[in-house]
């Protein structure tokens, strides 16, 4: 069983000897608004996300509805064969927050597609009726016609940060609450209760990820990759698909990606509660990879905003990564790829993907969005 000492995680290019078996994976797609008059970060236009899944259709992926992914590398993970309860190019289409613009505009895209789906469900929205997002009644029809909803907490809080003089029995206390909160409204509405969490901005710690695992959840992240039976089920990667990302030759290479068989991934850094201080500049991550697959001289990696990172290879299956300027202060990512082996010329040219995702405090050692 793959280790991982992860924070968050995301990934880029190299040349692999060893191919890894493409049936043992799944793609989750993340949106949030599907419209041309929301922020630009967060969006993607009708029209993209169309050509999204008209992409999926004429490549003969299939859109598994997500619980049967989850159930299936679950199950997979406790010693059955992968290859044979997952198929190659499986997908699930999540969306978070619950914009009424998904119901307008997405919903009857997937409708006609029918292509199911998860929407992550901050419940307070709409149990106070705001206009941007669904109502219970159409989260209520969505949900009879092939939808998941699921728990992205009542209030969409930055779940990290304590509040002032809080303790931290006083701060897991109300984590559960907005979990319990929101499960409860999705449960008492739709029915449903799959136990399924998305992290708001796709932040968590280790003490977070602890409390959702004790709480039986299996937990989303916002960095990119695809899932497998060797995955963290406490923080699944999915793609980001909005703004400067929805370009569909980017779009297609994602959807072909593969696993990076890491088997443990080390933060060189002083980390405290899952966070970098200020101090952490330029934090290493080691990588080790799965012994008999992937040459360690064979991976590229990459630091959001910055390019091509400094390698050190350890020995064959070990390396070590550092970014060559400072990360930013908030959220940024280590991206490793490698170019995935081919039996025959006429196959798609596909790649091995893992992500690393950092937080790292300000100047005074404060949050960014405080």
């Amino acid at each position: 069983m793959r280790r991982c000492y992860l924070l968050f995680l995301a990934c880029f290019c190299g040349l692999s000897s060893a191919a890894t078996n493409p049936a043992s994976h799944a793609i989750i797609l993340q949106y949030h608004h599907v419209s041309t008059k929301t922020p630009h970060a967060t969006s993607i236009s009708p029209t993209q996300f169309a050509e999204h899944l008209q992409w999926l259709e004429d490549n003969n992926f299939q859109v598994w509805p997500l619980p049967k992914i989850i159930s299936a590398l679950q199950h997979s993970s406790s010693g059955n064969n992968a290859a044979e309860i997952l198929p190659d190019r499986i997908v699930a289409i999540t969306f978070d927050d619950g914009y009424y613009n998904n119901y307008q505009h997405a919903y009857p895209l997937l409708k006609k597609f029918n292509y199911p789906f998860t929407i992550f469900l901050n419940t307070k929205p709409v149990n106070d009726a705001y206009k941007s997002h669904l109502n219970w009644q159409q989260i209520k029809e969505m949900s009879e016609n092939g939808a998941t909803i699921a728990n992205h907490t009542k209030t969409h809080p930055y779940m990290l940060r304590l509040s002032d003089n809080e303790s931290a029995k006083q701060w897991r206390q109300r984590m559960k609450e907005e979990i319990n909160s929101a499960e409860t409204s999705i449960k008492q509405h739709t029915g449903q209760s799959e136990k399924l969490f998305a992290y708001p901005y796709g932040e968590s710690s280790p003490q977070l990820r602890e409390l959702l695992t004790e709480m039986g959840y299996t937990s989303f992240a916002q960095y990119s990759g695809p899932i497998s039976s060797d995955s963290d089920f406490s923080q699944l990667p999915r793609f980001a698909l909005s703004g400067n990302y929805t370009n569909l030759d980017s779009f297609a290479q994602k959807m072909l990606t593969l696993p990076l068989p890491v088997f443990e991934a080390t933060a060189i850094a002083a980390i405290s509660d899952g966070v970098l201080p200020y101090a952490e500049k330029r934090p290493a991550l080691e990588l080790v990879l799965e012994a008999g697959t992937i040459k360690a001289k064979a991976i590229s990696c990459f630091a959001s905003g910055q390019g091509a990172m400094d390698i050190e290879v350890l020995d064959s299956n070990r390396l070590t990564i550092r970014p060559r300027d400072d990360i930013p202060v908030g959220r940024s990512r280590y991206n490793c790829t490698a170019r995935a082996a081919r039996s025959d010329t006429n196959e798609a040219i596909r790649f091995h993907w893992f992500s690393y995702q950092w937080i790292r405090l300000g100047e005074q050692n404060q949050w960014r969005h405080h």
